[in-house]
């Protein structure tokens, strides 16, 4: 899954800055149980403390496919340097290799059903289903992981632009990394 990295500079203290970002987010400190989304009022949840940041777009439901861009907050002389990546959450992770692996495994199985039968001599409708499941699931996973990028990078702009504005960030140094995570 792609994972985007944010990097920039707050001229404001760590602990100034797990103030504001804490003051400004509706705070939710389980990575499992994501229920500050029913109960909350501000447009990003998550939580800032010790080093550590993991911040969400508000979304009316909870979805571990929803990105969240974690990272940490450092001391740099009397600033603070954050670093942060945007992905989705582990758990969502999870599913989608699972998931694949299961259909892959599934289309891997009706195509060599289809290829027996094919070898046989049999014929007709249903022998040629296990030759179109392989390239239908395949156009499909790619379509569903060009619109789950679209989602992530339109949450990481908001959260990241949360982020600067309520830090009073300096510069506007952003890359993109394409890393499996």
């Amino acid at each position: 899954m792609p994972t985007q990295s944010i990097a920039f500079t707050s001229p404001l203290p760590p602990h100034e800055c797990k103030q504001r970002i804490n003051a400004a987010i509706d705070v939710e400190r389980s990575d499992v149980w994501l229920t500050a989304a029913i109960n909350g009022t501000h447009a990003v949840i998550g939580y800032a403390e010790g080093g550590k940041l993991r911040l969400r777009r508000r979304i009316p439901f909870s979805n571990f496919f929803q990105p969240h861009l974690t990272g940490a907050l450092e001391a740099h002389g009397e600033s603070t340097a954050v670093k942060a990546s945007c992905a989705m959450h582990g758990g969502g992770r999870v599913f989608c290799w699972a998931a694949a692996i299961g259909i892959l495994f599934f289309c891997g199985v009706a195509l060599l059903a289809s290829i027996l039968n094919v070898t046989r001599g049999l014929s007709g409708p249903n022998v040629w289903w296990g030759f179109a499941l392989l390239p239908i699931a395949l156009g499909v996973g790619f379509a569903l992981r060009a619109w789950h990028n679209r989602i992530v990078e339109a949450d990481r702009q908001f959260v990241e632009q949360f982020l600067r504005d309520t830090l009073n960030a300096r510069d506007r140094k952003s890359t993109r990394l394409n890393s499996s995570h």
